[in-house]
């Protein structure tokens, strides 16, 4: 574990996110430090959130950000209870979660990482279930189509934008001399290469060692261009330390660990992982 104590970790998210894996980090002695990258705004014009549906064999709300709790669902507490008393209600991690018990939501559920495959690998069948969920424009219809593919009726409702913030001179120094970058979600990715500008972007995703959450971000991160992207190892207490305290060398891109290049034909079907920004 000492060897973390050294290594300065940049965290690319917007204000709220990954606050859990942050703690985790730093109680594990690494040096953090959150470069906020986006900003999340409530859209004034959402309609009421609809009830949990008679008649189905399960109604699950799924939450995928706190944003979407304090953006969205806070205005409508009344629909929101209801969800608690009749639904299934699903965060994607701990943060979250607490979002919605300050709303008086007694029962979430919580997988066991903090993305939305781990969540639809807790929540097991959905044939023949009703699921709500509220997301940013930015995070896609992946979830959703993934859920009907299950055999889900699913409502995907956009409530609420997500906007870049350009990072300062002083931060983008910190990102280019960090051991690890930390990405959120693919939107901060996206707004990195905007907010650093050409030249300093096409440096930092040659030398950068990056941390994704799960293949939509590693994904994204290729297409980008980043060179070094690995998966942050979320299975145990002891292996987030034992994988900072041992950096790979550089260019190690297809050792073990590492996400492996893209394929482009006879590629399986994979769910979606990455949590919504």
């Amino acid at each position: 574990m000492g060897t973390s104590r050294r290594l300065p970790i940049v965290l690319l998210s917007g204000p709220d996110s990954l606050t859990d894996l942050e703690g985790r980090l730093r109680s594990v002695g690494a040096s953090v430090q959150r470069v906020v990258m986006v900003r999340q705004v409530g859209r004034p014009d959402a309609a009421a959130p609809p009830a949990p549906r008679p008649g189905k064999r399960r109604n699950l709300l799924l939450v995928t950000s706190s944003a979407a709790v304090d953006h969205f669902l806070a205005r409508w507490p009344t629909v929101l209870a209801t969800w608690g008393h009749r639904g299934e209600i699903w965060a994607v991690g701990p943060r979250t979660a607490g979002h919605l018990r300050a709303l008086g939501i007694r029962s979430v559920n919580i997988p066991p990482s903090p993305t939305s495959a781990a969540m639809l690998r807790s929540m097991g069948s959905l044939s023949g279930s009703y699921v709500l969920h509220p997301r940013s424009d930015v995070a896609g219809p992946g979830l959703a189509r993934e859920l009907r593919r299950r055999g889900a009726r699913v409502t995907d409702r956009i409530v609420y934008t997500t906007r870049a913030r350009t990072p300062s001179g002083s931060e983008l120094v910190h990102i280019q001399g960090a051991a690890w970058l930390l990405a959120s979600s693919p939107s901060v990715l996206s707004a990195l290469r905007r907010g650093a500008g050409a030249r300093r972007f096409r440096e930092i995703r040659a030398t950068a060692r990056l941390l994704v959450l799960g293949p939509t971000t590693a994904s994204a991160a290729r297409r980008l261009g980043f060179r070094q992207v690995r998966l942050v190892p979320l299975s145990s207490s002891k292996a987030l330390p034992r994988f900072l305290a041992a950096p790979p060398p550089d260019g190690a891109s297809r050792k073990k660990g590492r996400v492996p290049p893209r394929r482009t034909r006879g590629r399986p079907h994979r769910a979606p992982s990455t949590m919504a920004t």
